[in-house]
């Protein structure tokens, strides 16, 4: 496996908290 395309589970729950807080702080 020399190119990792998927994220771990750690990086994809920080990349959707950090989704969620974006979503949060950016509301229409």
């Amino acid at each position: 496996m020399c190119c990792r395309k998927r994220f771990s589970l750690d990086e994809q729950s920080i990349y959707l908290k950090y989704r969620k807080d974006l979503a949060q702080t950016s509301v229409p």
